[in-house]
């Protein structure tokens, strides 16, 4: 999708998504920063979109304004690369949530999750064999996948704190005196 596509996580879904001009995309897979979709309609790079899906698995409707990034041919409709321009707070704790829960899909079949009997076995044995150490816990580079979200969620954050600091800058409020309408 695009270039720094893989700097958040993502994951793959099939997902309808309403636009206001009636031609619906397809998404394809989603992350924080954005989402890749079809569609039958050419959408040039640059044009803007207001996008409204139900991400699989939930009821609620959001709401996200978006840009078109990239534009590819696959097959006989067209793939999108959209990236989220505006997006609420509520919005993207639903997609943080969403991708939390689908990790398993997202990493690959080596970094997944042990099953439970693989933990419990070697902590069963550590308990009769009277060691009290707790069981070693992956560092966050053996976690690609937390590592990638909390960034992404970091970076969110240090994003919105940034618009709200510019936007309340003490420079630029206004005086009491121009205010009060004294000189």
């Amino acid at each position: 999708m695009l270039d720094d596509r893989r700097d958040s996580a993502r994951s793959p879904l099939f997902m309808l998504v309403h636009t206001p001009a009636g031609a619906p995309l397809w998404a394809w897979d989603i992350g924080l920063s954005g989402m890749l979709c079809r569609s039958r309609i050419l959408r040039t790079p640059g044009t803007y979109l207001d996008l409204r899906f139900r991400l699989p698995g939930t009821h609620d409707e959001l709401k996200a304004g978006a840009q078109v990034m990239t534009l590819d041919q696959v097959e006989e409709e067209l793939s999108l690369g959209v990236r989220f321009c505006m997006l609420s707070a509520m919005a993207q704790r639903a997609i943080y949530r969403f991708l939390d829960h689908r990790r398993v899909l997202w990493e690959s079949k080596s970094d997944a999750r042990p099953q439970a009997r693989d933990v419990a076995l070697p902590l069963l044995s550590e308990l009769v064999s009277g060691l009290d150490e707790p069981p070693a816990v992956p560092a966050a580079e053996e976690q690609p996948f937390e590592k990638l979200l909390l960034e992404a969620y970091a970076s969110m954050r240090a994003k919105e704190l940034q618009r709200l600091a510019f936007i309340r800058a003490p420079a630029c409020l206004p005086r009491l005196s121009a205010l009060a309408g004294r000189p």
